[in-house]
């Protein structure tokens, strides 16, 4: 369960099924042969594989939506040879719109029933993805936002005392002070010269197998952040890959703020999915290893 979940509105559970009739419905206009679409993991969207057709609808709120930023990252990022699942190459690669609803349309890729990637399989191909984030255009890097966007959004949830009610004073002030004093020594520690441009959530729930290899989706989160942000979603064995430019004590500082981060969205939006069993996760482990290591 460890890795880091972007804040952004989610389309709520209940339009779920409309928007992936929406994107049923357009990906038929556009030609494609679409029977039943299967609903797959969503999150901050709707995700949808348009069966029987190898295509992933992707769906958010058009005043919400980071996909255009997503779709000129993604589209770099294959013309560079990157690992990722790359936009459906049958479809138009645009955002396409949709009453107030906005999608794009990636290629499926079928796992492979009880296959698993080792922790050295994802963390190379993190590191091909690094190199390839390195070469996207100056004009598309310098729009790219800080790691710290979505951290300021989850510290003004913790202050609205409206925002999660599923939560306890006592963890929510848990949560607070943890934070506020994660990024007083965060901010002590990131330099200008450690930003690159990162995934931002390469966590297992964004990598797929593709020909045996893994590969990475969801690109809304890509930023400008410390490589020890991605790092802190990889198992603890592949970290040596990295070599000596990974700093300790930022990684243990970023793999802790990532759990703030992860029980607090959680608990934003606690009936979706398993996201009640997450936020419980992460609470127990700034309970239990965080904040003792604060002291």
């Amino acid at each position: 369960m460890n890795g880091h979940i972007v804040f952004q509105m989610a389309i709520p559970a209940a339009r779920v099924p409309g928007a992936i009739s929406a994107a049923a419905e357009l990906g038929r206009c556009l030609g494609l042969a679409v029977e039943e679409p299967v609903p797959l993991r969503s999150t901050n969207n709707a995700v949808a594989w348009l069966r029987p057709a190898d295509v992933v609808a992707k769906i958010s709120t058009a005043h919400n939506s980071r996909l255009r930023k997503e779709l000129l990252v993604a589209q770099q990022l294959c013309a560079l040879g990157a690992p990722i699942a790359c936009p459906a190459p049958e479809l138009p690669c645009i955002v396409h719109a949709h009453g107030d609803l906005e999608m794009t349309f990636w290629r499926y890729y079928a796992q492979p029933p009880g296959a698993e990637l080792s922790a050295w399989e994802v963390a190379l191909a993190l590191r091909r993805l690094h190199a390839a984030l390195a070469r996207l255009s100056p004009d598309l890097k310098g729009s790219l936002p800080s790691y710290m966007r979505d951290l300021s959004d989850v510290r003004s949830l913790l202050a609205d005392y409206e925002a999660l009610p599923a939560m306890s004073q006592v963890d929510r002030q848990l949560l607070a002070n943890t934070y506020d004093r994660l990024k007083s020594r965060l901010d002590g520690l990131v330099s200008a010269d450690r930003l690159i441009a990162i995934h931002g959530e390469p966590h297992s729930y964004n990598v797929v197998i593709v020909e045996g290899e893994p590969a990475f989706v969801d690109f809304e989160s890509v930023c400008m952040g410390p490589l020890e942000w991605d790092l802190a979603c990889l198992d603890d064995q592949a970290i040596p890959l990295f070599g000596q430019v990974v700093q300790p004590e930022l990684l243990w500082l970023c793999g802790s703020m990532a759990s703030v981060k992860a029980a607090t969205l959680c608990a934003a939006d606690i009936d979706r999915d398993d996201m009640r069993e997450h936020a419980e996760w992460h609470l127990a482990q700034i309970r239990e290893r965080v904040a003792p290591g604060l002291q």
